[in-house]
């Protein structure tokens, strides 16, 4: 048991080091190809960084409901969602790196509105694939607007830094790589800690997978809060809490009904809600979050770990 043990925690490390590493290549590569494309920030935040960082949760999700563990697929999205709001966007207004957008406000409304649809779905306890399918149909229209607004403002369609693409893409193809791999190796330490300490599989899904699957969305904030990328910070954290909410779970759900536990439609659920009112809060000031608003998102998010530690124990 000691040995399994063992190598269930190896794996899980190795695993988080893997998607930070592959995370912060997708990023680079995400931000080269929009500049070489002539988008704006603000597309590049809720469209391709926001899927570059949700690739983690992605590939998590998608790969353990192939592999049966569907409670690890839907505790890993709703758990991930909360920790981009409460943990990384909380970490990083502490050390100064958040800039929210009232501009922002619409995203942010659609990321409320997708997550109230989904804990609705879940009521019943699982997510079907008729419901997944319903999820990916709302994807497409919220890319439909993001695109269709750019489309109305116009794009730098000059052909400036374009020589670039192929080697670009060739890093954001390695990215997906590691993240692949690692998202499996996520999976694997967390369904195998799970069996062996006894503790539900959904548990692992809301807290150990969850935070190692947002390393990319915290690696992205400081990444762009150190290139002066203002738009990135909260607007990655909204569209990659859309892509979990819509994209993942309706690609895992068709891939097999994911299984929801009593805990999570009762507290975890309402918590995402909660942290995603906060955030359409913040922003509606229109101010960098500042280093008291940060700590109190870290609060939430401590509050958040004492109640699943709470209904969790045996």
């Amino acid at each position: 048991m000691i040995e399994e043990l063992i190598l269930y925690v190896v794996a899980f490390v190795a695993a988080v080091v893997l998607i930070g590493k592959a995370g912060d290549v997708f990023v680079s590569s995400s931000c080269g190809i929009a500049r070489a494309l002539g988008v704006s920030q603000a597309v590049v935040a809720l469209t391709l960084i926001a899927f570059a960082t949700s690739a983690p949760e992605f590939f998590t999700s998608t790969i353990a409901a192939a592999l049966g563990e569907v409670e690890i697929s839907y505790a890993n999205v709703v758990g991930s969602n909360i920790i981009n709001i409460s943990l990384v966007l909380g970490l990083a207004a502490v050390f100064g790196a958040v800039n929210v957008n009232r501009e922002r406000l619409k995203e942010g409304t659609i990321m409320l509105g997708i997550g109230i649809v989904l804990v609705l779905m879940a009521l019943d306890g699982e997510v079907s694939a008729i419901e997944g399918v319903v999820l990916l149909l709302i994807f497409v229209l919220f890319l439909k607007f993001v695109w269709g607004r750019e489309a109305n403002r116009g794009r730098d369609n000059s052909t400036r830094g374009r020589e670039g693409l192929g080697r670009l893409f060739l890093l954001f193809v390695v990215g997906a790589t590691g993240t692949i791999l690692g998202a499996w190796l996520l999976v694997y330490s967390g369904a195998g800690f799970a069996r062996v300490v006894g503790v539900p599989e959904s548990a692992i899904g809301f807290t150990l997978v969850a935070v190692g699957t947002s390393l990319p969305e915290l690696a992205t904030i400081i990444i762009a809060s150190a290139k002066r990328l203002p738009e990135i910070s909260a607007g990655t954290v909204i569209g990659s809490n859309i892509f979990n909410a819509a994209l993942v779970i309706g690609c895992a759900s068709v891939i097999r009904p994911l299984r929801v536990d009593h805990q999570a439609i009762w507290f975890s659920n309402p918590m995402m809600l909660i942290a995603m009112l906060l955030l359409l809060g913040f922003m509606w000031t229109g101010l960098k979050l500042s280093r008291r608003e940060g700590i109190g998102l870290l609060a939430f998010y401590v509050f958040y770990l004492a109640g699943l530690a709470f209904l969790y124990a045996p």
